[in-house]
Formats: structure tokens, sequence, C-alpha cells
């Protein structure tokens, strides 16, 4: 198209848009929506339980403090007596009770076994404070540990120090069990029971 403005002679050419202007406003709106609106397929469901774990306040970047093993100050015949506290989360449907083992895997090449250090189960809350092996002894049914006493002996590491493993397991059912029963007899008796089961490791120094 060729026009005269101020006697000035313009040549222009004049462009048919693709696409119209009320229409790309439309386009460009829905693109905006749905980005922001957008599902990632394989985005984290926020609604999925959450996983079964164990912790205790008692262990600080892996290391079990002293008041639960041989340097606290609540002893008996030189074996430490206070347990850890422990919390449990993300119980499986269906779980009844729980039950808990705790080893000590470095002392197989001293006395060619993992030593006992804790057994307890028919556990019903989700929270065991701390010392609750003596002061809720009555709320849980507590094997003999290696110490040859019923209830928690904390770690004694004799040689360096020994990494420990607290497993916690989601029963369907209480097993009948009396006090002080054996690692095996509690493994036995929750055979086809274990709905889950978590793990915590934590060190303590000789």
């Amino acid at each position: 198209m060729n026009s005269d403005v101020g006697g000035v002679h313009i040549k222009s050419k004049l462009f048919q848009p693709i696409i119209s202007l009320p229409l790309l406003l439309a386009c460009l709106t829905a693109s905006c929506a749905g980005v922001q609106g957008l599902t990632v397929s394989n985005a984290a469901d926020t609604n999925a339980p959450a996983p079964f774990s164990i912790s205790s306040a008692g262990v600080t970047n892996g290391v079990i403090a002293d008041a639960y093993g041989k340097r606290g100050k609540q002893l008996k015949n030189n074996i430490p007596t206070r347990s850890l506290p422990i919390s449990i989360t993300g119980a499986p449907r269906g779980t009844v009770c729980y039950a808990l083992i705790m080893l000590d895997p470095d002392s197989n090449p001293l006395c060619g076994y993992e030593w006992v250090h804790w057994l307890a189960v028919n556990i019903t809350g989700a929270n065991l404070a701390e010392n609750a092996s003596i002061d809720n002894a009555g709320s849980m049914i507590q094997g003999k540990n290696d110490f040859g006493a019923i209830g928690y002996g904390g770690p004694t590491p004799p040689d360096k120090p020994h990494t420990y493993e607290i497993t916690v397991y989601a029963l369907d059912s209480m097993p009948d069990i009396q006090n002080g029963f054996s690692k095996e007899e509690l493994i036995k008796d929750m055979g086809g029971h274990i709905l889950a089961q978590a793990v915590l490791k934590a060190r303590y120094g000789n």
C-alpha cells in the first residue's frame, strides 16, 4: 500500500495476521493457566502415608548420649539401665503393637555373636519415654539381655566405639510371650505377623 503523509511518499506492505488478536490472547491465557496447574506424573504424592520409621531424642548426629551407656549415672551392677527414648512414626494399617530388638553387631569379633542389649514386645504406644524399661515396665513385655537381666542394658563397648542397631517391628497381633524371653523366642513368635520394620543405628564410644 502506498500513501502520502505531509508530502512524504511512504511505501508499506499490508500483513494479514496468521491468528487474530483475541484468539492469540486466549491461547496465551490458556497456556499460562496450564503451566500453573500442571500435574507432573512423577511428583511426590503429598497424601501418601509417611514411611515406617523410628528415631530417638537420645541420639544426636548418630551418637548415643552418655546417659544411656556406661558413662551414665544410672547403673546396676555396673550395667547402664536408663533406656533410650524411642519415637515411632508411620505405623502401617493393622498394627496392633510393636516389638523392639537392640543389638551390638560389633561385638561379634569379641564374643562370636551380636550382643543383646534390649528386647521388648507388646508395646502399644508410638513413644517410649527415656527409662521406660524401668518406669513403664508394666506396659510391655521385656526379654533377657546378654548381661543376664530383664530389660535394658546399655552400651559398654570395651575396645572401641561400637555401632548399635535398634530395630522396631510393627506387628498385627500381640505375641503370647512372658518376661525373660530370648531373642530367638521373639523372632519365632513374630513369624508371619510383621507388617513393617525400621532400624536406627547409632554409635557409643568406649
